[in-house]
């Protein structure tokens, strides 16, 4: 029996050079990414009409680079029902916030300040009116915080829950964005506000706490959770005072995101987890909601949408005078090394310390 052409035994094709096994578990979702990213460069056709070049899929956010160097920044989110969230634990009026605060982070890690958002709506039969008004409200509250205006979109119905799909256009400081591949050894790796509040958050509303019946410190773990706040007065900070070699925002979790830094740029990193900026909630529950080990929830917890970029040695002192003016102050928290090295992560008695996960797996 003969083979079709450009197909292998238990893979699909697209007819276009894309091949992917048929369990993409085998590939996991950046395995994914990279097939869907070189299939994408084989069609590029180098600079756009106007002098304008697209630097696309790796990063927070693709460039659109022009002429007179300045640039725009793209991106796109999906936050889909029963896989992102679950709609009983989640208020209306705050997972609107979510929905566009997730991609304003990926602008603020670009390095760029945010412009125009456009919304897609997917709507199951027979979603409440009055909570579609919340969603809308809390988005459009954060829109305009931010500066953002929303320009547009689309709505459809969804057979299998809510879906919610933002993209958000930004412009980066002259110069270009801030990307993923510009770290060197020797610098110094540095994160915004506290990390492992999200996980944490998470934990509580498994054990059926919700916001507005708790206080104090579990409270503050679930909004965190909830909503999460976009750093984008520090992220436009770093890009327009090019303070960063590279940045990118932590959505899955400190060692997966810092290891996709390590990948863009061919370096290694070593991270001393004593240093980790935690909040007084986490001090104060972290033992007690994950007593197998304390520190998981910072190192692998994610969707704690700070930023972490990496400084070089010259530029230290200008970042920590920047910084002083910033909500999220920023923590070092250890060194860019060569790329044999690895990403090292040493526990608080110093030795190497492997997370028990390393971010949410889609595949």
């Amino acid at each position: 029996m003969t083979r079709p052409v450009g197909r292998r035994p238990g893979t699909a094709s697209s007819g276009r050079g894309l091949r992917l096994p048929l369990d993409l578990s085998a590939l996991g979702e950046f395995g994914l990414v990279e097939r869907i990213a070189e299939a994408a460069a084989a069609d590029a056709a180098g600079r756009l009409p106007g002098g304008y070049a697209v630097r696309g899929i790796g990063d927070d956010a693709a460039e659109v680079a022009g002429a007179d160097g300045r640039a725009l920044v793209v991106t796109k989110d999906l936050l889909l029902e029963d896989v992102h969230f679950r709609r009983r634990w989640h208020p209306p009026r705050l997972l609107g916030r979510k929905t566009l605060a997730v991609n304003l982070s990926d602008v603020a890690a670009m390095g760029a300040r945010p412009l125009a958002a456009f919304l897609g709506l997917g709507l199951p039969r027979g979603f409440p009116a009055p909570d579609l008004a919340e969603v809308l409200r809390g988005l459009l509250d954060l829109a305009r915080a931010a500066g953002v205006r929303l320009a547009g979109g689309d709505t459809t119905r969804s057979r299998s829950g809510l879906v919610l799909s933002v993209t958000v256009i930004g412009l980066a400081a002259r110069g270009g964005a801030v990307r993923r591949a510009g770290a060197r050894p020797g610098d110094v790796i540095y994160v915004t506000g506290t990390l492992g509040d999200s996980a944490l958050g998470l934990a509580l509303l498994a054990r059926g706490r919700r916001l507005g019946r708790t206080r104090g410190a579990e409270a503050r773990l679930l909004r965190r959770h909830l909503d999460p706040t976009p750093r984008l007065l520090e992220g436009a900070a770093i890009g327009e005072g090019r303070l960063a070699s590279a940045m990118i925002d932590l959505s899955d979790g400190l060692a997966a995101d810092l290891g996709h830094v390590c990948e863009a740029s061919g370096v290694g990193a070593r991270v001393d987890l004593a240093r980790l900026p935690r909040s007084p909630a986490y001090r104060a529950l972290a033992r007690r909601l994950v007593p197998a080990d304390p520190q998981a929830p910072a190192v692998g917890g994610g969707e704690d949408y700070e930023l972490l970029f990496t400084v070089p040695p010259g530029r230290v002192a200008a970042l920590e005078r920047t910084a002083r003016r910033w909500p999220a102050r920023p923590t070092a928290i250890g060194e860019v090394r060569p790329g044999r090295e690895g990403l090292v992560l040493l526990g608080e008695d110093g030795r190497p310390y492997a997370p028990p996960r390393a971010g949410f797996v889609h595949f």
